[in-house]
């Protein structure tokens, strides 16, 4: 269905792509809000490379609201296109398609799903995509002028190469639903499973060699970045951290070619002066200088940056940016358990971090914390998993009642931090891929114990990631469904 809206909201950056007609046989789904995929890279991606072998396509959104998908393009439905694009980021989305496609009957349509929900999670997309693509979309665009000609992976092949893994799960499904898998049965399931992936994406995964950026194709105050000109500075990371899928993601760890990202930025700021600067590693610093003095008035926002890799002369030059609040993920406060997981630097190196920020004028702060890098190990028992959440939790309320008490007899004012906790989530493809998900009762226990801490103090905002939304991530990355249902009762 079409929704009512302005089409003056939408700014669209380059005008070949803006005067193409919509393709009357191509789509782009993607199963998650407007204001997500305005913000999403990878479906920007996807809308310029379709348009550049004149297949402009019609993107579909997913309105909660009405629980289906709507367009602004066209009054036409995602079944009456013969080729059917989805770009799908996080696992959790993929009961939007599931439960579209359950419902809607479809005449031959040839359905490619992909996007870094898909390179990691291949088989949750088997059952009703004719194709898959795994890795850099750029790759399957190369030397191709038609739509007809794009070449991915078959689907039944897919479904072929995780057969094994299928006899397993079965029985392993059924007894982690009735929670009484045996953890011998399920390490031995998620090694398997961890091993065929592993296979699937050193064959398929593809990473691209362009010197290109992606870049926003549009920009919109819709967006989860109101009238920002999004682009990628570098692709991939060059960390490892224990907990995280982006080194399988992307393979390795590009820097983008400055002229190329200046380039690019010139085209953007002739709609907005606002520039999102995308990159997993903070930028060098030869980079903001660069965009600094190329496009002096311009706003940037950076991703999380990295304690580790900033020095002075990058605060100063931040300062000058008029940012509100500066990013960081120490994820943990428990300084052994984060140079364990990849990240190593000290507390006292994010303190200096932020008493630095403050002397430039930056007094607000925003923190990722996860809870359980140390109390999931599974060779815990319940009673040490409760210590040691415990523990974490404690060393988060003392991390952060220093770093406030730091900059305030430094500068006499207390600095709001607004703080952000999720529960671990042990994901495929990652070193801790064989920790223990959360005990529901053990994360409200923590969860109430942090909430009367904070009430206590001033100038801080705690928020906590759904437990439901957590578990459900967990459970779709290994494929605990059931006919494209999770047992509601496992994570309620």
């Amino acid at each position: 269905m079409i929704k009512v809206y302005d089409k003056t909201e939408e700014i669209w950056i380059e005008n070949e792509i803006k005067n193409l007609s919509f393709s009357k046989k191509v789509a782009l789904v993607f199963p998650n809000e407007y204001k997500v995929a305005s913000s999403n890279l990878g479906f920007h991606i996807l809308i310029k490379n379709l348009s550049l072998i004149g297949q402009k396509p019609v993107r579909f959104f997913f309105d909660k609201d009405i629980n289906d998908f709507i367009s602004y393009d066209t009054n036409r439905k995602i079944r009456d296109f013969e080729y059917i694009f989805i770009s799908i980021s996080f696992e959790n989305d993929v009961e939007n398609i599931w439960n579209y496609f359950n419902k809607t009957q479809l005449k031959n349509n040839n359905i490619i799903v992909g996007g870094s929900a898909v390179t990691l999670s291949p088989f949750l997309f088997m059952d009703f995509a004719t194709n898959i693509a795994v890795g850099d979309s750029e790759e399957y665009f190369k030397n191709f002028t038609s739509v007809e000609d794009l070449e991915f992976i078959n689907s039944a092949y897919v479904k072929e190469f995780f057969a094994e893994k299928y006899k397993l799960e079965k029985k392993s499904r059924f007894n982690f639903l009735e929670k009484k898998i045996d953890s011998k049965l399920l390490y031995e399931f998620k090694s398997n499973l961890n091993s065929k992936l592993i296979e699937f994406n050193n064959k398929f995964n593809k990473t691209s060699d362009t010197k290109t950026p992606a870049y926003s194709i549009f920009i919109t105050k819709k967006s989860a970045f109101t009238n920002y000109f999004l682009i990628e500075i570098s692709r991939g990371c060059p960390f490892s951290c224990s907990f995280c899928t982006m080194k399988n993601l992307y393979n390795r760890y590009r820097l983008f070619d400055l002229d190329e990202i200046l380039e690019k930025l010139s085209i953007g700021y002739s709609k907005t002066k606002n520039f999102g600067l995308i990159s997993a590693a903070t930028p060098p610093i030869k980079y903001i200088r660069e965009i600094r003095k190329n496009f002096p008035d311009a706003t940037l926002h950076f991703s999380s940056l990295r304690v580790d890799s900033i020095d002075e002369e990058f605060l100063e030059i931040v300062s000058t940016l008029n940012l509100k609040t500066l990013t960081i993920a120490p994820e943990t406060a428990l300084e052994e358990i984060r140079f364990k997981i990849g990240k190593r630097f000290s507390n006292s190196q994010i303190f200096n971090f932020i008493q630095n920020a403050a002397k430039n004028g930056i007094f607000k702060f925003k923190f990722y914390f996860i809870l359980g890098l140390k109390a999931l190990n599974p060779i815990f028992d319940l009673a040490q998993c409760e210590l040691a959440i415990m523990e974490e939790a404690k060393s988060i309320i003392e991390f952060i009642d220093q770093a406030q008490s730091l900059i305030f007899e430094r500068y006499n004012r207390i600095p709001f931090f607004s703080i952000s906790i999720n529960s671990l989530i042990p994901k495929p493809l990652t070193f801790l891929r064989d920790y223990n998900f959360i005990n529901l009762n053990l994360y409200k226990k923590v969860k109430e114990f942090m909430r009367k801490e904070i009430y206590k103090r001033k100038n801080i905002a705690i928020e906590f990631i759904s437990y439901k939304e957590a578990k459900k991530e967990y459970l779709y990355s290994w494929n605990f469904v059931e006919n494209f249902n999770l047992n509601n009762n496992l994570y309620m």
